[in-house]
């Protein structure tokens, strides 16, 4: 039997993109947010709020979730029998044509 993780990368040491690939997905960049909690004391309106209130133009799920190179999303939601809601979101872009090089409109630099 396996054990039991969720974590960016799994015991086999595959990282999201190589599942993508794995998976016959060929993008050009994308990009993982995961999330773990209580189930009951959390609901998926909770992961969004979360993750929407971190620091703005920064590396983490809000920048993820707003980065406008990242076209497309696929969203997993699981209530677990040990209790917890997971989250999983997947992002990606299939085009260099999507990769944009003008600055973004609220981060300087990017």
């Amino acid at each position: 039997m396996r054990p039991a993780v969720f974590a960016h990368v799994n015991p086999d040491g595959k990282d999201p993109f190589d599942r993508m690939e794995d998976a016959g997905i060929a993008f050009v960049a994308a990009a993982e947010n995961i999330a773990m909690g209580t189930d009951g004391a959390f609901d998926v309106g909770d992961f969004e709020d979360l993750f929407m209130d971190e620091p703005e133009c920064a590396q983490n799920h809000r920048g993820n979730i707003l980065n406008r190179d990242l076209t497309h999303v696929g969203i997993g939601v699981h209530h677990c029998g040990d209790g917890n809601l997971y989250v999983t979101q997947d992002f990606g872009t299939f085009s260099f044509d999507d990769i944009r090089d003008d600055p973004h409109e609220y981060c300087e630099g990017g």
